[in-house]
């Protein structure tokens, strides 16, 4: 918008005042001077005296359109400024602009701005991190530890098996970030999930070969050094009956220990951990390794199991012994649970893994 114009009227007019003043003081001096002398006006005409009362208006009025051509240079100048300033400042209601004020503050307006610094330019919004999308995978392992952080030496959480589904996110370093079918959250080792279930191996159990019409004797080795006939069933002596109350008494002292992985203390142990520590208590040595104890011992039918007998579950659904626990009477078991996350004691019926039999080492 075009700002009105401006001219210094008040100035302009005590200048033609002072000139109007110096030529009276003029004429008036020139009048006295000749008085003095005897010859007044005697030297100088009217028209003389006309000629430079015009001469002082001439000049008066040359000097109102300089100054008025000087006012229309200056404002000029500042509607220029007024433009550029109104074209690089920021949209801002608080800002005030020349056509915001009146003639009177115009200049004080524009020096303000002219002082004022360069509005800091407004910083980028971040660009939001890309949201992570989740992905269905499966378990390419016969047994896989979920880790509460991606080591392994972090907390179990559970543990999956072959071809069980997965809610996948993201992979940190050699983890896969994952929820299990069950709802579990955690880390397992990303080589072991594939895209999709045509991708899980498949595991090959070889089939027994046919029996011979005479198979040699199979000879087992009791924890006490006896031999004994897997396919017959113990008995049990008072004395042994005794010994297997304070297996399952001290067993319960473990209760509440964390679950751990290859753990053998009461730090943390895993299921063959505590079958191994608990009977070592009492001098009897059985494997340190779950796989094993499909051959130690006696095996006893499930019918006939008492305390102290040791159970054994095929939890890789692959033929093998996977879990083991200790039976304590009245149809439970105590064992370590990776499930739980601690050593607890379960109903026999209520255990959904395969069961593999028991095995009996107390004599």
């Amino acid at each position: 918008m075009e700002r009105p114009r401006k001219i210094n009227f008040p100035f302009l007019m005590l200048t033609l005042l002072f000139l109007l003043s110096q030529t009276a003081f003029v004429l008036s001096s020139t009048l006295f001077y000749d008085e003095t002398n005897g010859n007044v006006q005697g030297n100088q005409t009217k028209e003389e005296i006309y000629l430079s009362i015009e001469t002082v208006k001439t000049n008066a009025l040359d000097y109102l359109i300089a100054e008025k051509a000087a006012a229309d240079v200056t404002l000029s100048s500042l509607q220029e400024m007024d433009t550029t300033i109104q074209n690089i400042a920021p949209t801002d209601d608080s800002i005030v602009t020349s056509t915001d004020l009146n003639p009177d503050e115009t200049d004080m307006a524009v020096a303000l701005m002219a002082n004022d610094e360069v509005p800091e330019p407004v910083e980028p919004t971040p660009t939001p991190k890309p949201e992570i999308k989740s992905v269905v995978k499966h378990v390419n392992a016969n047994k896989l530890n979920v880790r509460e952080e991606p080591t392994s030496q972090s907390k179990l959480v559970t543990s999956i098996t072959r071809g069980d589904k997965v809610t996948y996110f993201e992979t940190v370093g050699e983890w896969a970030r994952i929820i299990t079918w069950t709802d579990r959250k955690g880390y397992v080792l990303a080589k072991y999930l594939v895209d999709s279930a045509d991708k899980v191996e498949k595991v090959v159990v070889q089939a027994p070969k046919p029996q011979e019409t005479k198979q040699p004797e199979e000879i087992v080795v009791a924890s006490r050094g006896t031999e004994e006939n897997p396919q017959e069933e113990a008995s049990v002596s008072p004395e042994a009956e005794k010994l297997a109350d304070e297996i399952v008494d001290y067993a319960k002292t473990w209760l509440g220990v964390p679950y751990r992985w290859a753990g053998n203390s009461k730090n943390g142990t895993d299921c063959s951990g505590l079958t191994y520590h608990v009977f070592k208590h009492f001098g009897i040595d059985v494997p340190r390794s779950s796989r094993a104890y499909s051959g130690i011992g006696t095996k006893v039918s499930r019918s006939e199991i008492k305390k102290g007998d040791i159970l054994m579950w095929d939890t890789d659904r692959n033929g093998t012994i996977g879990h083991v626990g200790i039976y304590i009477g009245d149809g439970m078991f105590i064992h370590a649970s990776s499930s739980k996350g601690k050593v607890v004691t379960r109903s026999l019926s209520s255990y959904s893994e395969k069961y593999m039999g028991a095995r009996r080492v107390i004599k």
